[in-house]
């Protein structure tokens, strides 16, 4: 498949956060959130996400919407890695890690 001028190739690996950037999220919807906010290249846009990675627009929209109503859909485990995969960071799998008590290289590891 052709990557677009606003995608990363599908063979590269999401680039790692920085542990203290992770420490910021507090939740698995900000962590979501802030995947979306540090995505490379900047210009990205949800609607090109959908069309690449065949998310649903207004699903993509619930995703990284700043306000947690209940009736928010929160983004699958399955497609953790083809939203990291467009962001070009592994800010969620990461902020998983950390959750589940692995130290910062741990966690950076699992990510990888």
């Amino acid at each position: 498949m052709r990557a677009s001028r606003c995608f990363i190739e599908r063979g590269e690996l999401p680039a790692l956060v920085i542990p203290r950037l992770l420490e910021r999220a507090r939740t698995y919807r900000q962590a979501v959130r802030w995947c979306w906010r540090l995505r490379r290249p900047t210009g990205l846009l949800l609607s090109d996400v959908g069309k690449e990675y065949r998310f649903v627009r207004p699903h993509l929209t619930d995703y990284v919407k700043r306000d947690d109503r209940s009736h928010r859909r929160d983004l699958p485990a399955k497609r953790i890695p083809d939203f990291e995969a467009a962001c070009g960071n592994a800010f969620v799998s990461q902020w998983i890690a950390m959750q589940a008590g692995l130290s910062p290289l741990q966690a950076e590891r699992a990510a990888a």
